[in-house]
C-alpha cells in the first residue's frame, strides 16, 4: 500500500528541488558569462596582436614609399593624397597622419659644451633660446601658473647634471641636481645623453615648468647631436616663424631678428612662384630651393641678395634637405586601433647637392 506525503513535504521538496535548479543555473550562466568573457578577450589580444606586426609592415611601406619618391618634398607635396586615407594592409588597414621633419627641434643633446677651462658647462646661446621658447610658450597661456627666470634656470640646471658626464653638480647655474632623495623613489642622475624626451619628465626642476608632452615632442628632440636647423624647402610659414622668434634678443642672431619678416617674405614668394609654374607646367620643378643653398644659381642666394641680406654665421639655421623625420601613422585590425610613431634618419648620396633619398635608417620605433 502507497503512502502518500503530505503537502507540506511535497511543497518543501518541490522548493528544495527548485533552488537546486537555480543554483546550477545561475552556476552555469556565470561559467557562460566568463568563458565568453575570456573569447572576448583573447580575440581582442590576438588582434592586438596582428595590429601591433602588421604595424611593422605598415612602416616598410611608408619607407619604401619615400625612397621610391625619391624626393621627400615629393611625397610633403602630395600630402591630400595620403594623411588621414586608410590603405588597406593583409587583414587590417593603416593611415599615416603625419610625416614630419624635426631637424629644426631644440636639441637637448646639443645643450652644452666642455670647456675644461671654464666653470661654465652650458652653452650661453642654447640657454638664451630655450629660455626665450619657455617665455613665449607661457605668454601663450593665459591659465598657466607664473614662471620665474630661477625656474628656468633650476630646469637647465637639472638638465645639465643629468647629461654630464661627471658626478659634479652644475657650475652654470648653481644648483646640485645629481641625486634625487626627496622623490618616492631615490634615483640618481644618469650623467650620458638623453634617449628619449619623455627623460626630460623625470627631472622635478624641468616638471615645475609645467611644459606638457605634446609641446615637448613638436619642439624639441634628443636625436642626434647637431645644432637645429630648419629645412626651408618643407617648413610652412607658421613654422618658419616660430623657429626664428626664439633667436629673439640673442646677439649672435642680430640680422635674423631685424631681418626675420623679409625672411618669411621670401618662402611666401616662392611659393606663389612655384604655384604659377606648375599651373602652366605640371611635371615642372616642386622644391622651394634646390640645393646648394649658397650656390652661383640658388634661388635662396637670389632671393636673399634681392633683398640685401646678408646671413653670414646665420646661414647654418636653413638647410634644403631634412636629416630626422618623425612618422605618426595608425593600423586598424577588425576593432583594434593602434597608434604608431618612428623616427627615422634620411641618408643623401650628394647631401648639400642633390635631394634624392639613398636610404632611411630607422632610429626609434614605438607603439602608442
Amino acid at each position: 500500500m502507497r503512502v502518500k506525503g503530505s503537502k507540506k513535504n511535497q511543497g518543501i521538496a518541490l522548493l528544495m528541488t527548485l533552488s537546486i535548479i537555480l543554483f546550477v543555473s545561475v552556476a552555469l550562466m556565470k561559467t557562460f558569462e566568463s568563458r565568453s568573457v575570456e573569447m572576448a578577450h583573447l580575440g581582442n589580444t590576438f588582434q592586438r596582436f596582428q595590429a601591433e606586426t602588421l604595424s611593422r609592415s605598415a612602416l616598410r611601406t611608408i619607407l619604401m614609399t619615400i625612397i621610391k619618391s625619391r624626393k621627400l618634398s615629393v611625397v610633403m607635396n602630395e600630402k591630400d593624397r595620403w594623411q588621414g586615407i586608410p590603405f588597406p594592409i593583409e587583414n587590417g588597414i593603416f593611415q599615416i597622419n603625419e610625416i614630419k621633419s624635426i631637424d629644426h627641434y631644440f636639441n637637448f643633446n646639443a645643450f652644452r659644451y666642455f670647456d675644461p677651462n671654464s666653470e661654465n658647462s652650458v652653452d650661453r646661446i642654447a640657454a638664451e633660446t630655450f629660455r626665450n621658447m619657455v617665455n613665449q610658450y607661457t605668454e601663450n597661456q593665459k591659465d598657466i601658473i607664473e614662471i620665474f627666470e630661477s625656474d628656468i634656470n633650476a630646469a637647465m640646471s637639472g638638465i645639465n647634471d643629468w647629461t654630464d658626464i661627471d658626478q659634479d653638480s652644475d657650475q652654470a647655474f648653481g644648483n646640485d641636481f645629481e641625486q634625487y632623495p626627496q622623490q618616492g623613489s631615490y634615483f640618481e642622475v644618469k650623467n650620458r645623453d638623453f634617449d628619449r624626451i619623455s627623460e626630460l619628465k623625470m627631472i622635478p626642476s624641468f616638471q615645475k615648468l609645467g611644459l606638457p608632452y605634446d609641446y615637448l615632442k613638436d619642439n624639441f628632440r634628443v636625436i642626434g647631436l647637431d645644432e637645429p636647423s630648419i629645412d626651408i624647402n618643407l617648413a610652412t610659414v607658421s613654422e618658419l616663424e616660430s623657429f626664428l622668434e626664439r633667436y629673439e634678443g640673442i646677439d649672435e642672431y642680430k640680422t635674423i631678428n631685424e631681418r626675420r619678416s623679409q625672411l618669411v617674405e621670401i618662402i611666401e614668394t616662392v611659393d606663389k612662384e612655384l604655384k604659377d609654374n606648375i599651373q602652366s607646367n605640371p611635371f615642372g620643378e616642386s622644391v622651394r630651393f634646390p640645393p646648394p643653398l649658397y650656390g652661383e644659381n640658388s634661388v635662396w642666394k637670389r632671393e636673399l641678395d634681392r633683398r640685401d641680406i646678408s646671413l653670414g654665421g646665420n646661414d647654418v639655421l636653413f638647410s634644403a634637405d631634412s636629416e630626422y623625420l618623425r612618422i605618426e601613422f595608425s593600423v586598424k585590425v577588425d576593432r583594434i586601433t593602434i597608434n604608431a610613431e618612428s623616427i627615422v634618419k634620411l641618408v643623401y648620396p650628394k647631401q648639400g647637392k642633390d635631394l634624392n633619398i639613398s636610404q632611411i635608417s630607422i632610429i626609434e620605433y614605438t607603439l602608442l
